[in-house]
């Protein structure tokens, strides 16, 4: 009786112990997969933020509205002091040469510093209406070659998350393209493969989260991209089409019960009257007023 008590004792602690190494199991498994799909989620937000900066800077679109600005300070100092030693080498004939061989080094060395010492660094504001029409090519293509690193692992774990081959592969192809774009400085073909490429990125989203709004905005944010990218046509017909989309597609958001709920029902319809005053200023024709609009929306847009 005594031994089959103990045995009953051991397969008792057997299967506790069993039981609680699947439940560990179970656990740790559904933990890695939230962890892998939160990881591709941002990996897509940030490679967002990143195509949506070089979209901007296509025609100088400054969120934060204001510059820093070089700028060169006469240094009346120097020109006074540089009339002086002219006059002091006229008369001083062999002392002045013999004077200007020994302070060579030493001017050479404070050259840099004194040029560095004659700019001073304001901040500028600037707005549409106000702002460069040129392209500052070089920083272009700085951001496009430092995104590269991000989109490896981006890369990897898409696949984990179920995105197909074939997209990966063609999203990967279209980045070279923007690339040879950019290289070649073509204004109209840049904006073309941006919005080939941010193309991709609702689908990519939408196997990395379960969040309806994320999803709605992203769409969105897809269409009025789209719509931007057609303005250096001037393809006016094009823009109205892709922002209608943009207005469709954000009904639902609008009309959701459950955004009522969370209290951002203010920002959603301030949202929705901004996409309609964007579909104004196509109808305008007119397109600065179309990139004033249209960076307004956008910054509403990171508010939902």
């Amino acid at each position: 009786m005594k031994k089959y008590k103990i045995l009953c004792i051991i397969c008792i602690i057997v299967t506790v112990f069993i039981g609680s190494f699947l439940i560990y199991k179970v656990v740790a498994s559904k933990k890695d997969d939230d962890d892998i799909y939160n990881k591709t989620f941002a990996e897509v937000q940030h490679i967002d933020s990143k195509l949506t900066e070089i979209f901007n800077k296509m025609n100088n679109i400054n969120m934060e509205n204001f510059e820093l600005v070089e700028e060169k300070i006469e240094d009346n100092n120097s020109n006074n002091s540089s009339s002086s030693q002219d006059s002091q080498a006229s008369s001083g004939g062999q002392q002045s040469n013999n004077s200007d061989n020994s302070n060579g080094d030493s001017s050479n060395k404070n050259s840099s510093k004194s040029q560095e010492d004659n700019k001073k660094y304001t901040l500028k504001e600037t707005g549409i209406l106000t702002s460069s029409t040129d392209i500052n090519w070089d920083v272009v293509k700085n951001e496009v070659e430092k995104l590269y690193p991000s989109i490896y692992p981006a890369t990897l774990d898409l696949y984990k998350v179920g995105v197909g081959q074939e997209q990966i592969v063609s999203f990967n192809s279209e980045f070279d393209n923007l690339t040879i774009a950019v290289k070649d400085e073509d204004k109209e073909k840049t904006l073309e493969e941006l919005s080939k490429i941010y193309n991709y990125l609702p689908g990519f989203l939408e196997k990395c989260t379960n969040e309806e709004k994320e999803k709605v905005v992203i769409n969105t944010k897809n269409q009025i991209l789209k719509a931007y990218s057609l303005l250096e046509k001037e393809d006016w017909n094009g823009i109205l089409d892709n922002i209608n989309n943009a207005s469709k597609t954000f009904t639902t958001l609008v009309t959701s019960t459950e955004n009522k709920e969370q209290n951002n029902q203010y920002n959603i319809n301030k949202t929705y009257i901004m996409i309609n005053e964007l579909k104004n200023a196509a109808e305008l024709k007119d397109k600065d007023v179309f990139l004033i609009k249209y960076k307004n929306l956008l910054e509403e847009l990171q508010n939902i």
